[in-house]
């Protein structure tokens, strides 16, 4: 899973949630918002919130009796554990997610590689990959077309094309998103990785009609 700030899958991810807390008077609003993000991105998004919300967040009379400290602990704890309860922020759950992950019988991967032998396999790009890898690049399907770029897409504009589907696609914001958020994490774990596109592009052009 990629973090959702910087696109990188190098480091490991973490749910996290921060509140932007505006205020006037007698008038507050607290704002949510959540995302899969790496340790660095996530320490900057918490510096960020609480920077908003000591400028803005505490210009009522609400937010020093109430609003303004639940915001505080809330953006405090975003640097070392998740919100109280992730689901209501738009955590995936897990046993949803595992159901998304790929699997080899989903392509007949096996069958798939029967087709060539071990000197063809080795000398692609699959011979490089780890087992792990080669499963989830054997079980991927449409992952252009899933993050919306043409197949000669730069590394920047995959980037910026992830970005902008993971804030439409998020269950946060979209009811119907899970899944869907689950294909293009998919899709960017490998299009993000230069060994397992390159991988994933030749299976495709293996796969092409003869």
């Amino acid at each position: 899973m990629a973090c959702d700030r910087c696109g990188t899958t190098r480091r490991p991810i973490l749910f996290r949630g921060w509140v932007r807390l505006s205020s006037a008077i007698w008038w507050t609003r607290a704002d949510r918002h959540a995302a899969y993000v790496c340790a660095p991105c996530g320490q900057k998004r918490t510096a960020g919130a609480l920077l908003y919300s000591a400028a803005l967040g505490w210009l009522a009379i609400p937010s020093w009796f109430s609003h303004g400290w639940k915001a505080l602990a809330t953006n405090w704890r975003a640097l070392i554990a998740p919100p109280a309860e992730p689901e209501a922020w738009g955590a995936l759950q897990a046993s949803d997610f595992a159901n998304g992950l790929p699997h080899l019988d989903s392509w007949n991967g096996a069958e798939f590689m029967d087709r060539f032998d071990d000197d063809t396999i080795w000398a692609s790009p699959l011979g490089p990959l780890d087992e792990m890898q080669r499963r989830t690049v054997l079980a991927a399907t449409a992952l252009y077309e899933t993050m919306g770029v043409s197949p000669v897409a730069s590394e920047d504009e995959l980037r910026i094309a992830y970005r902008e589907r993971s804030k439409v696609l998020h269950p946060d914001v979209h009811a119907d998103g899970t899944e869907q958020m689950i294909r293009l994490n998919q899709a960017w774990t490998i299009l993000g990785n230069a060994d397992m596109r390159a991988a994933y592009d030749w299976l495709r052009e293996q796969r092409q009609p003869a």
